[in-house]
């Protein structure tokens, strides 16, 4: 039969009179060796950062610009063409002037006060007349 293995004791190194190690016996008792523990990596978090803040870029209001008005083909006033002078027509040259409308029916009846222009003040005019508060649009 064979002989079951031996435990090696390892050697511990111990001064000898010269100053050099001779290997010694180790007298440590072996101890168990903890179980190992598997080790789970910790959960990514979010780092919360904040937005860089707004910088205002300054910009200048667009000019104003005038609409050239072609001469009057029908009734002063009635920018709609479609025979009378209503709130309708003040709406329609308004619309011209903020860009909600590419052109006006009757773009020549649109200029009430006769200054060249088709303008707020325009609408004004028919706003006034088609309310009574005056008799009739400037000449």
């Amino acid at each position: 039969p064979t002989a079951p293995p031996t435990a090696t004791t390892p050697l511990t190194p111990a001064p000898t009179p010269t100053g050099t190690l001779t290997p010694q016996p180790s007298t440590a008792t072996p101890t168990p060796s903890a179980t190992p523990t598997p080790t789970l990596p910790a959960p990514a978090t979010a780092t919360p950062t904040s937005p860089a803040p707004a910088t205002a870029t300054p910009t200048s209001p667009a000019p104003a610009t005038a609409t050239p008005t072609p001469p009057p083909v029908g009734l002063r006033g009635d920018a709609g063409c479609n025979g009378t002078v209503d709130p309708i027509d003040a709406t329609l040259i308004l619309q011209l002037i903020a860009g909600l409308l590419g052109a006006l029916p009757c773009p020549g009846n649109a200029d009430v006060n006769d200054d060249g222009v088709t303008n707020p003040l325009d609408a004004a005019l028919i706003l006034q007349l088609v309310a009574g508060l005056i008799p009739n649009l400037p000449p």
